[in-house]
């Protein structure tokens, strides 16, 4: 119950703003391990990259609970031109394009770690070249990772001294049923990096007291800003003594380098583009009627439930993923993964769809609740079904969906291959 109520409260993701074509050479797609050779596309993260060229120093940004990376794409931009640094944006759970249940405190976390790592491991950046930056809910992963590593700098905007002291604000006593969430009062006194608090007098949301006791409780170089117009979603960016004269201040930026930034070639692949991710209440009802090998990149919105592939306008649903039950289905049994050999598919089953002969295999899509897509194998040139969703090892337990195709033609994000085709 505590989980239910906090969690939708602290993080009401909004409808994406974005999709997985959008931002070309800026959105990227990171493992959680940083290992894109053994992840899969439910391990990966949205980052959003903004180059600068001859920047020294990485401008990590953890957007707030009403806003997701497509949505903050102008203020990270913006922040990039201005103060002449790289802008690295990360993304929560179910927030944007990014796989994953309901987002928590925990996976806000994990998300952002996943950036900090990233920028440190793989991107090579120092922490000591490093601005973290939280924006609202964005302000507890940032004092998390500020609590853990020494960073350049840390940057506060409407931060709260943690979500039981939110509470105490509108419920009283009321507020110590509800377990601590993001203690960011308790982290404050060990952070060591140079801490900059932007906290307008008008916050409604959260009162300027919390800024100011988060002030006090910080033992490194530290100014509060607190203009007195500026309330919890004002845009930062309509006077620049509001944010950016101070970030420019106490930073000492704009700061140029003859360093240029490498970005390995696997972080600009599209491992989550195959599987959109749309939240299953997202969807129209009864689903969408898609192709496997091809998606339409204008959003859930434009998906209808008819007998046209939304893609490819073929009138067949025998190349097609279907939603035969009629209710929201999860993300794993709506979606089809989309490989080189899917392609294939696609077009062969343009081809021969009229005529083609379907080898059902026993598979009643209907009565077993099996979503069963037909699929023709590029090695042998037959019609082949792949049930859709398969008990495994005799439990009642559903797998995600698995293609039959050739190992060789997968593409590096796909899923372990398992099953066989059967040849000449």
């Amino acid at each position: 119950m505590d989980f239910d109520l906090v969690a939708r409260l602290l993080f009401p993701a909004p409808p994406p703003a974005y999709h997985v074509d959008s931002y070309p050479g800026e959105l990227l797609c990171v493992p959680r391990s940083l290992n894109p050779q053994t992840s899969s596309p439910e391990d990966c993260v949205p980052l959003l990259l903004l180059q600068c060229p001859r920047a020294c120093y990485l401008l990590l940004f953890l957007h707030s609970n009403f806003e997701d990376i497509g949505r903050c794409h102008f203020f990270c931009r913006t922040l990039r031109d201005q103060l002449k640094v790289h802008v690295l944006a990360a993304e929560y759970p179910s927030y944007g394009v990014c796989p994953g249940g309901r987002c928590d405190e925990r996976g806000a976390t994990e998300s952002a770690l996943t950036a900090f790592r990233f920028a440190r491991e793989v991107l090579r950046w120092a922490p000591e070249r490093i601005i973290v930056m939280g924006r609202s809910v964005g302000t507890g992963p940032a004092i998390a990772i500020a609590f853990e590593y020494a960073v350049y700098g840390l940057v506060l905007v409407s931060p709260f001294l943690s979500v039981r002291e939110i509470c105490r604000d509108s419920f009283g006593f009321m507020s110590q049923l509800i377990a601590e969430r993001f203690p960011n009062k308790d982290r404050m006194p060990f952070v060591c990096s140079p801490c900059l608090i932007v906290h307008g007098e008008q916050d409604a949301m959260v009162p300027l007291r919390h800024g100011q006791e988060l002030h006090e409780a910080c033992r490194s170089r530290k100014r509060l800003v607190s203009p007195s117009d500026l309330d919890h979603n004002t845009n930062l960016l309509i006077r620049r003594e509001h944010f950016l004269g101070p970030m420019a201040e106490f930073f000492g930026l704009p700061k140029l380098c003859e360093e240029e930034m490498q970005v390995p070639s696997w972080a600009f692949d599209k491992p989550l583009k195959p599987r959109a991710f749309y939240m299953p209440d997202m969807l129209p009802n009864g689903g969408p009627v898609f192709c496997g090998a091809v998606l339409n990149e204008m959003g859930p919105e434009t998906y209808h439930s008819t007998d046209t592939c939304a893609a490819c306008t073929v009138q067949d649903r025998s190349h097609a993923t279907q939603n035969l039950s009629g209710r929201p289905r999860s993300v794993d049994t709506v979606l089809v993964e989309e490989t080189i050999s899917g392609s294939v598919e696609h077009v062969m089953a343009q081809g021969d769809s009229q005529g083609a002969p379907q080898d059902t295999n026993g598979f009643e899509a209907q009565e077993e609740d099996f979503n069963a897509a037909e699929r023709v194998s590029p090695a042998v040139g037959r019609w082949e079904m792949s049930p859709y969703m398969s008990c495994a090892d005799g439990e009642n337990k559903l797998e995600p969906p698995r293609p039959t195709i050739r190992p060789s033609t997968r593409r590096r994000f796909a899923r372990p291959f398992t099953s066989t085709v059967r040849t000449n």
